[in-house]
């Protein structure tokens, strides 16, 4: 499947805008737009993994804090 028959499909789609790429970066520009355009949340991987976890403080919050300061 891609972004885009799922989105058809009427799923919510979430794009890690860091995490795909392009050989050109106009190409890549073009393709996430399109995606926004069509219904795709874009966010970069470290906000979606915070929405994902919904909080901080816990345990898995605190673990996987790090690893985005190393970025």
């Amino acid at each position: 499947f891609t972004a885009l028959t799922l989105l058809e499909s009427g799923y919510d789609v979430f794009i890690a805008s860091d995490a795909v790429c392009s050989r050109r970066r106009h190409e890549w520009e073009v393709a996430i737009n399109s995606l926004a355009c069509a219904g795709a949340f874009i966010y970069p991987t470290e906000t979606i993994s915070f929405m994902i976890m919904e909080r901080s403080g816990t345990e898995e919050f605190k673990r996987l804090s790090p690893l985005f300061k190393m970025m």
